[in-house]
């Protein structure tokens, strides 16, 4: 009876991801945007696929990266939006908070402009466009004048409570990354919560799929705070998360007092992470970002093992998320990489999926 139920409920959802899946960018597709000579290049051949609408603000002669990259992520945030309304339940709550990271990376923006006084035009200009799927309103957070007023206008919402508790920390040393990590914090604590709260097939999919990210960055977290900020044991306890996850307290305390990444990794991945050994041979601060890669990789297999599996459940909607961000993260890369006057060999390495 229930995979009966199970198949009414995703039937859907389903039908509605693999009809939007079809318009990804195909490998030949990739092919030319590898080969593309530059970024006017990249935007004509984009103008052809799935992007176009998002792509309507960008001048072809002389395509501004920054611009690219927030057309970018409002076609992400659009995308991963469609399957929602045809999901119910604690299915559709996981989703809905899912989809808020969006959100958050509009509010930290918010934040950093306040912070540093730039004028609300310019702030709003910045953030990703979410349309009436917003819950904030950012006209009103990006004229608030100072991060204190920001905080008390967000006093309604969930945001809120994540923020207050590090307000002191930012009103003694004026640290803005104070408020952006315990944002952080509070969005993956609550996700966790959503994935917890779900049962049997659905509960394992959104554990594969989401639970190992928020895992690996919970690690990554740990290891940045000691290789690029020195911050103090203490410290990164307090900015990483402790309980019911693989990389929990004690975990992270071996990282504090100085444990090796791939010995790590190693222990708590095995096999799952292929190509590790590659690690051995970068130093600390290039590991980490290889090892970002290499996890990226593994998940976007895991995507597609799954989208190749019964269709009929949350896991199929879970992978097309991942398909959608690694394909803009992927763009993202190309953008870059053409900036520079990157060849197609030049760039493979930091692509997460095959392409082309």
């Amino acid at each position: 009876m229930a995979t009966i139920v199970d198949a009414a409920r995703y039937a859907a959802a389903s039908a509605r991801v693999h009809g939007v899946a079809a318009q990804l960018i195909p490998q030949t597709m990739w092919a030319d945007l590898l080969a593309a000579p530059d970024l006017p290049a990249v935007t004509r051949l984009l103008r052809q696929s799935w992007y176009a609408g998002a792509l309507t603000a960008v001048d072809d002669s002389a395509p501004n990266p920054s611009a690219l990259e927030r057309a970018f992520w409002h076609h992400w945030a659009t995308a991963s939006r469609l399957p929602l309304p045809l999901l119910q339940g604690l299915q559709r709550d996981l989703l809905e908070w899912h989809w808020r990271r969006f959100e958050i990376e509009n509010l930290k923006a918010v934040l950093r402009g306040v912070h540093f006084h730039a004028a609300p035009s310019q702030i709003q200009a910045s953030l990703i466009a979410l349309g009436s799927a917003a819950s904030l309103r950012w006209e009103t957070l990006s004229s608030a004048g100072t991060v204190f007023a920001v905080v008390d206008r967000l006093r309604t919402t969930q945001y809120c409570t994540y923020l207050v508790p590090a307000l002191a920390h930012y009103r003694r040393e004026g640290l803005l990354y104070v408020l952006e990590i315990a944002l952080d914090l509070g969005y993956v604590r609550r996700l966790r919560q959503f994935i917890h709260a779900l049962h049997g097939r659905d509960r394992r999919e959104a554990q594969r799929l989401l639970g190992m990210r928020i895992d690996a960055d919970n690690l990554l977290w740990a290891y940045r705070f000691r290789t690029y900020a020195r911050f103090a044991p203490e410290e990164i306890l307090n900015y990483t998360l402790q309980r019911g996850l693989t990389v929990d307290a004690e975990i992270v305390r071996e990282i504090v007092l100085g444990a090796p990444l791939v010995g790590i990794v190693r222990r708590l991945w095995g096999a799952a992470i292929p190509a590790l050994d590659e690690l051995n041979e970068l130093s600390e601060r290039a590991a980490l970002e290889r090892l970002e890669l290499l996890v990226q990789r593994h998940l976007h297999q895991v995507a597609l093992r799954t989208w190749q599996s019964y269709p009929l459940q949350l896991g199929t909607i879970l992978a097309y998320q991942v398909f959608v961000e690694d394909e803009i993260r992927d763009l993202l890369t190309v953008v870059g990489g053409k900036s520079f006057g990157w060849t197609a060999e030049q760039l493979r390495p930091y692509l997460i999926g095959e392409r082309g």
